[in-house]
């Protein structure tokens, strides 16, 4: 078969269209930024107007023909009509030209010796390029190539393997002709490679169209039709309404609160115990399950060795333990399947896709999650379909899996690389149909731990009889979340008991008690009082009314006679009689009105009732000087127990190391819990897969299914069958510009989360189509690292904004703003730092750093961070260290003139020295070290120069040509290539000499460049460069500065 390019042409003729359109001429400063932040694959070399593949006859199949955007768009530009850049108008266009093709396919002649096949001529592929150069409208004639072939052998198809629909006791039953699948296996071209993931097909020249065109348009379509979607509109906002600076005193109380037992996840990933997390990693970790519990956009911002991908892995657990209980909800596996045996929708919604603009970041997720290197060995029961995991993650060579060494085995198939169809493909082949060994052979049960291979058919038939059952799977896990939950709870009690006793002591917890007691006792004492007195002045009337009453019955009458004779005697008697009786009746009048006015005839009944309060009250402040001796004690006992777990103080400070090395409330046991929660969780997926896969239609309907799918043969219930993907394969991870394809099926809000990946490189309009498609997005990146990469003229796009943002397109710029900036401006949770002299708001900001050594680690944290970062270690341990072979980190002084751009033939040689002390040591210490530069140009030749050094194998001690070659590639690079990896020891390669200082001054221009650099050295750095022409440049001058205060600065000039 051969592929046919149509119409060359060079890609540097976007800039020469673009300049002779806008008349404009960039400056120095601009080109080096051009030449070094675009995308060499997209703006370097040839291109073509479409690509045609003709069969082995010379017969074009036509609908193979793929076109370009990239003329059409072009000739747009030139004929000013900027405005009719849109797909819809692009797909017109495509049905005009496609008219052109169906004439030309009728006028082809005829194969000399087949009547019956039609073939090209030099007549028709005339015909075809000048219709595809009158269809871009692109006066590019005296540039243009007519065509270029490429081609390939075909070997003969084999079908080899087909679906084969498993019998419920698992064993493998006969073929089904509605569910064929032949082996798509990948061809094994390229022999030479390393490495199966490595690119055979690089000579193939890229067709250049917008991977997010399409995307972008159905989200305006949806939007513009009225309907929602919060994330995206929230990802596209400014939010005004901030909290408070997390990196200021007032932000302690917001970070505590967010820090609480009852905020933590319950699951964490199973790594070291004694590994904790950071203050602000545990509280981003928090503050995303608390702020995207249903749906929202959210941003993290990590320097360099924070602990981002640290940080991702807990929220897979968190996930993952979530999604174990909604399938421990289920009575069995039957119940969690719908009548057509697909998964019910109850478990959805916990996909999660690991997205970015750098391959290498999410293929480095991909790659890492599985790895049982990284679990504690307290966890080493974890297993998830781990021998299916090893044949996924292993190496390729020549057709055939290569042994995996210790550092390389599979704990369980987390996650995966999606994306590209050729990753999908060969996902599915090594799920479901690679066999390394014959199957039920003595070699596959005997199979040794470095070729642990096998596909998932194979898995189910030999370690069936290790595989729990769902139910007892759901009763340990069930068993281990109620036993985090009881420690919780315990953690949550004593954080109570500890405010408590922060606002409260003896007297002031009893102090209700004891007023109330104080209360009764006055009210109780008061009314006896009162009682007192009543009834002593009841007594005193009752005395005076007897005695008046005794005085009266001893006053005698006169006699009768004296009422004749005696009358005034009769008279004093009668008016003494009168007074005293008188006085009687006012006395007894002011007693009955006394008795009226102040006597209760009740008053025992509530002199028992104020003696009851009293008593009550007395019981009342007893319980609550009991209680609060009660907690007093369960406080202690609950101090002892929680010895080792982290509480928080009133009296630190944001800014203290103490503070921000280690998260509030955490503690090693609490780490082993919520780790063994997630190794329970494991197992309950991997019991539900297995008796799942047990039905029959489960098997046809969703295994077949997403046989399908990956290969891009699925057509029903695809987004049902994607989200069953996510039940056997936690986490796929892709670019974005795979995004659109891949997920073509998923509409708006379908994907539980996206995790967007170093996020700092990624243009803006890159996630869009990925956040439109899920629930929640978390953004990692840092704003001070690699910016993203140009792939089209800044003049160019400056128009194409202007023409639709006309007020306000500064803010959305691709080449001044990444997916990082933009989420961090829609992030409430946040910080102020200061980006190129400008205060500017950033995401949860990560500080402790756990990577790099000094001088490194100072360097990058004065010049980028403004020495805000904390080194998760002390400081005798991050002073710096001698290299073996290379001796102190040092600045080694070599001028020279440029001869390609920036390189200096001197830096070459000194680089090539280093190289060759290394390996006198040892031949596989090249393993260790990274050469990074600048300069694109630099990279090229040093590179260059290694291969010439290659066939003198004496002059690298032997290494050999293969692990040589595979080191000059992967391990000579721009500081681009090297985002998001790490290395002992780097050489960082500098260039310019004083006519060519341009590039210097671009390097220095942010803090970005040199910080990424010297980051990627966990242990050692070495500076190749003239400091005449680096050492007083910005940013660059602290770093020699720090080399040459320790005297490591080495002149061989």
């Amino acid at each position: 078969m051969y592929t046919l390019h149509i119409n060359l042409f060079d890609l540097n003729e976007i800039n020469t269209i673009v300049d002779n359109v806008f008349n404009e001429v960039s400056d120095g400063y601009q080109e080096v930024e051009w030449e070094e932040r675009k995308d060499e694959n997209l703006t370097e070399g040839f291109s073509c107007y479409a690509k045609l593949t003709v069969d082995q006859n010379g017969t074009p199949l036509f609908d193979t023909m793929s076109v370009s955007t990239l003329p059409w768009a072009l000739g747009k530009l030139c004929q000013n009509a900027l405005d009719q850049l849109v797909m819809t108008e692009f797909e017109k266009s495509c049905e005009k030209l496609q008219e052109g093709l169906c004439r030309i396919e009728n006028e082809l002649p005829l194969h000399p010796d087949n009547e019956g096949l039609k073939v090209l001529n030099a007549s028709s592929l005339y015909k075809l390029s000048k219709l595809l150069n009158d269809w871009a409208n692109l006066n590019l004639e005296d540039n243009l190539w007519l065509f270029k072939i490429d081609w390939k052998e075909i070997k003969s198809s084999k079908k080899e393997e087909q679906l084969k629909l498993l019998r419920h006791d698992g064993m493998e039953n006969g073929l089904s002709r509605d569910n064929l699948l032949f082996d798509r296996r990948e061809e094994e071209e390229g022999a030479q490679e390393a490495d199966e993931e490595n690119d055979a097909n690089e000579f193939v020249m890229p067709i250049l169209n917008s991977f997010y065109i399409e995307d972008i348009e159905r989200v305006i379509c949806f939007l513009s039709a009225g309907f929602d979607h919060k994330p995206l509109m929230s990802y596209l906002s400014f939010v005004d309404e901030k909290h408070v600076d997390l990196y200021t005193p007032n932000a302690l109380p917001l970070i505590a609160d967010k820090l609480s037992p009852d905020m933590t996840p319950r699951a964490r990933w199973p790594s070291k115990i004694s590994h904790q997390m950071s203050l602000m990693q545990q509280f981003a970790i928090n503050t995303v399950f608390d702020e995207l519990h249903n749906e929202g956009v959210l941003s993290i911002n990590g320097p360099p060795g924070t602990g981002k991908t640290t940080l991702l892995r807990d929220i897979v657990a968190e996930n993952l333990v979530n999604r174990s209980k909604v399938l421990a909800s289920f009575d069995d596996v039957r119940k969690s399947l719908d009548e057509q045996f697909y998964p019910k929708s109850e478990l959805f919604g916990f996909e999660m896709v690991v997205a970015s603009s750098n391959n290498k970041a999410v293929e480095n997720i991909s790659k890492e999650l599985p790895l049982r290197k990284d679990i504690d060995g307290l966890f080493s029961d974890l297993s998830y379909l781990s021998s299916v995991a090893n044949q996924v993650n292993a190496k390729k060579r020549k057709g055939h899996l290569q042994a995996m060494n210790d550092q390389e085995h599979c704990w369980g198939l987390i996650s995966a690389a999606g994306g590209s169809s050729r990753n999908r493909k060969n996902l599915v082949d090594r799920m479901f149909y690679t066999k390394h060994y014959q199957p039920y052979s003595e070699q596959e049960s005997k199979r040794p731990t470095g070729f642990d291979y096998l596909n998932f058919w194979r898995w189910r038939d030999v370690e069936q009889e290790k595989i729990e059952s769902f139910s007892q799977a759901k009763y340990k896990f069930n068993k281990k979340y109620d036993e985090l939950e009881r420690y919780r709870d315990k953690i949550k009690k004593f954080q109570e008991l500890q405010a408590y006793f922060k606002e409260y002591n003896k007297d002031k917890a009893t102090i209700e008690q004891r007023q109330a007691l104080d209360v009764a006792k006055l009210a109780y004492e008061d009314y006896v009082a009162l009682n007192e007195s009543i009834e002593e002045k009841c007594k005193r009337f009752e005395e005076r009314i007897k005695f008046i009453e005794d005085e009266l019955s001893l006053f005698k009458k006169p006699h009768w006679l004296s009422y004749l004779f005696k009358r005034a005697k009769v008279k004093a008697y009668q008016n003494q009689l009168s007074t005293i009786t008188k006085e009687l009746l006012e006395q007894r009048k002011l007693y009955l009105s006394f008795k009226d006015t102040h006597v209760d005839f009740d008053r025992k009944v509530k002199l028992n009732h104020l003696k009851n309060n009293l008593e009550k009250a007395q019981e009342a402040l007893g319980k609550a000087v009991l209680q609060f001796k009660n907690k007093e004690a369960l406080f202690e006992k609950l101090n002892q127990s929680l010895v080792d777990l982290r509480i928080p103080c009133h009296t630190h400070s944001i800014y203290d190391v103490d503070t921000q090395r280690q998260s509030y409330w955490q503690s090693e046991h609490l780490n082993c819990l919520r780790s063994e929660l997630f190794v329970c969780a494991m197992h309950l997926h991997q019991s539900w897969l297995y008796e799942a896969s047990c039905y029959e239609l489960f098997r046809q309907n969703v295994l077949f299914g997403l046989s399908q799918l990956l290969q891009g043969g699925c057509q029903i219930r695809q987004e049902t069958l994607w989200k069953s993907l996510f039940l056997m394969v936690p986490v796929l991870s892709t670019t974005f510009a795979s995004v659109g394809n891949m997920f073509r099926s998923i509409g708006c809000a379908q994907l539980g989360w996206l995790m967007i990946d170093e996020a700092g490189q990624a243009v803006p309009h890159a996630a869009v189509g990925s956040i439109w498609r899920a629930k929640r997005t978390v953004v990692v990146g840092d704003p001070l690292q690699i910016e993203p990469v140009f792939t089209t003229p800044q003049k160019l796009v400056d128009k194409l904004m202007d023409s639709v943002l006309p007020n306000s397109y500064q803010d959305w710029l691709p080449y001044q703003y990444s997916v990082q900036q933009v989420a961090d401006r829609a992030n409430q949770y946040g910080c102020n730092i200061s980006i190129n002299n400008q205060k500017t708001w950033i995401g949860i900001p990560l500080w402790v750093h756990r990577r790099c050594i000094d001088p490194m680690f100072s360097v990058a944290n004065k010049i980028a961070y403004e020495s805000r970062m904390i080194h998760g270690f002390e400081n005798e341990k991050i002073q710096p260290q001698l290299h073996s072979s290379l001796g102190q980190n040092k600045w080694i002084q070599v001028s020279g003139v440029c001869t390609v751009k920036q390189y200096v033939p001197e830096i070459g040689e000194r680089v090539s020295y280093l190289l060759q002390e290394v390996t006198k040591n040892s031949k596989s210490a090249l393993s260790s070290i990274y050469v990074i530069t600048p300069f694109k140009a630099v990279k090229k030749e040093l590179q260059a120069l290694m291969y010439r050094l290659m066939s003198q194998s004496s002059i690298f001690n032997n290494v050999g040509y293969k692990e040589l070659s595979f080191w000059i590639k992967n391990n000579i690079g721009t500081v681009h290539t090297f985002q998001g990896k790490e290395n002992e020891t780097v050489i960082l390669a500098l260039g310019c000499d004083q006519q060519n200082e341009g590039g210097a001054w671009w390097a220095s221009g942010k803090p970005n460049l040199l910080n990424v650099a010297i980051t990627r050295a966990k242990r050692n750095l070495y500076v190749i460069g003239d400091w005449n022409i680096w050492g007083q440049k910005k940013y660059f001058k602290e770093l020699y500065q720090q080399l040459e205060r320790n005297k490591r600065i080495e002149n061989v000039c």
